[in-house]
């Protein structure tokens, strides 16, 4: 019975261990981030992050840096309201890359608008032998300069509830399922 209950306890110790950070550009109480790189640089694998769409936000409307996810995390746009009748997902500029994901490892990105608004814009997946899930994405890459969908050796990428208009370099998958 003791190594039961030890076995419990130290299972009850992991589980509590996972924290949720969130991530609002307004700031505020219960905010722990305004951005969302530095959220994944702070967070441990298999942490959650909860980045949230306001109106409350600089103009034109809140939009965060598309960071690199280097480690097993589950990440989430919220929509919290906006007056502006903008979009209802959270705004990812930039390049969002997901790398080196261990085996039994997942990376969950969940309802985000990824913003062709810069130089270079879209997802590069690389060397993932965990398991990677984006769902209820939203891209439009075709009047992005240099806009890339790639996904290279990576085990299992499930790509559900996306819309990806990709224009000028096609969408590359390479050695990946």
């Amino acid at each position: 019975l003791t190594v039961t209950v030890s076995m419990f306890v130290a299972l009850l110790a992991n589980a509590s261990a996972q924290q949720i950070w969130r991530v609002d550009c307004a700031g505020g109480p219960g905010v722990d981030f305004t951005d969302l790189p530095p959220a994944v640089a702070a967070a441990a694998p298999g942490d959650e992050i909860w980045v949230y769409r306001s109106g409350a936000c600089p103009y034109p409307w809140p939009n965060y840096t598309a960071p690199v996810i280097d480690k097993p995390l589950r990440i989430v746009g919220f929509f919290a309201g906006n007056s502006s009748g903008g979009p209802t997902l959270a705004e990812l500029r930039g390049m969002l890359v997901i790398t080196n994901i261990p085996a039994g490892g997942v990376v969950t990105l969940s309802n985000f608008w990824l913003s062709n608004l810069t130089e270079f814009a879209g997802f590069v997946l690389a060397d993932c032998q965990g398991d990677v899930l984006l769902e209820d994405i939203y891209y439009e890459g075709h009047s992005a300069p240099h806009s890339y969908l790639h996904i290279q050796r990576c085990a299992n990428v499930v790509i559900r509830g996306c819309e990806l208009r990709q224009g000028g370099n096609p969408l590359t998958i390479i050695d990946s399922n």
